[in-house]
């Protein structure tokens, strides 16, 4: 089974706070494509990018944010399985 393909997004304001997920999910199994900044916001949310809900709520378990959000949003454009906009609310332990 291949690996998750994920893309972290940095809407915390804090620096360098996507590369520690990133790590965090590469431990775990997680191919991370993908960190950049995003807009500003008070809610992480994990988003199912192929309609694989489970994939989504795997992201969200690997990274242990249990304040997360977790919603389907196709987007077959985007070349990963799951989308995270990581915020505040993430402690990343």
């Amino acid at each position: 089974e291949l690996p998750l393909a994920v893309e972290v997004l940095n809407a915390s304001g804090r620096n360098g706070f996507a590369a520690q997920a990133k790590k965090i999910l590469r431990l775990k199994g997680a191919d991370v494509v993908l960190t950049a900044n995003s807009e500003s916001q008070a809610k992480t949310l994990v988003l199912d990018r192929t309609g694989r809900f489970e994939n989504a709520e795997a992201v969200r378990g690997m990274l242990n944010c249990s304040s997360a959000e977790t919603l389907t949003q196709m987007d077959l454009k985007k070349s990963v399985d799951v989308t995270v906009v990581l915020a505040e609310d993430c402690p990343l332990q």
